[in-house]
């Protein structure tokens, strides 16, 4: 009987939740406020059945970001001091707006998750399909890549395959639960912020510069592209940012 009661009473003690790990309603029209302190990284996860396809960041000097091989998860750390940005995710299911400052009077989260309401379910229906007449369309011939591209630095982070088409790079890694960083570098040694994407095993950076720096805490590469036709390479928008994954 005294063991009955002592496992009731055990099972009845209250389990409080650890205030450094947050959990959102995810609203489609909400700004969410990342507050960041130095030497901290803080973990947003999205749903298990999203992937992230986009991240767009104000000022990627500023933040370093990186998301996880599986694409739904992103690790966000202010890189300076009074750091402040936004940043706008993009998955295959929702969009997310985040307000990113540095503030080391706040409280510090290591985590960051969303719950999702019930989605409504669409009925398809289903309608006739309108005759073809015009001729079949036929496919425009492949671009073709580029595979001339050296890489130089730290072991871990030198890619298993890199090429590009002329209009965008593709990084893949043989294995790694954590992607670096992406940068342009000029000629001067001066780095840029780049737009990017995941698509499957691929890191996808828009447009094609001569070089890139990938960083991941100290560890730095450099992958240069020995094309002749990356003297004239095609450059990323100027508002750009740290985007996807490669899975």
């Amino acid at each position: 009987m005294k063991r009955f009661l002592l496992a009731i009473a055990f099972v009845a003690v209250p389990v409080f939740a650890d205030s450094r790990i947050k959990t959102l309603f995810y609203n489609p029209d909400r700004v969410v406020s990342i507050d960041g302190h130095r030497a901290v990284q803080t973990m947003i996860e999205f749903g298990a059945d999203e992937r992230i396809e986009n991240i767009a960041l104000g000022d990627s000097a500023a933040w370093q970001v990186t998301p996880n091989k599986r694409a739904n998860l992103i690790f966000v750390k202010p890189l300076i001091p009074r750091a402040r940005s936004n940043m706008t995710v993009v998955t295959d299911k929702r969009r997310y707006l985040f307000d990113l400052h540095n503030d080391e009077r706040s409280r510090i989260i290591y985590s960051l998750r969303f719950v999702y309401p019930d989605e409504p379910k669409v009925e398809l229906i289903d309608e006739p399909v309108a005759a073809k007449t015009s001729s079949p369309e036929v496919a425009p011939a492949p671009p073709a890549l580029n595979t001339n591209w050296q890489s130089k630095g730290d072991s871990k982070l030198i890619p298993a395959r890199v090429y590009d088409d002329g209009a965008s790079t593709f990084i893949a890694w043989a294995d790694t639960s954590e992607l670096p960083a992406v940068l342009t570098m000029g000629a001067d040694g001066s780095e840029g912020p780049v737009n990017f994407a995941i698509k499957g095993d691929y890191l996808i950076v828009e447009g094609v510069a001569p070089r890139y720096v990938l960083r991941l805490g100290k560890a730095t590469a450099i992958l240069t592209n020995l094309s002749p036709r990356a003297a004239h390479p095609v450059a990323p928008s100027p508002q750009s940012t740290m985007s996807e994954s490669a899975k």
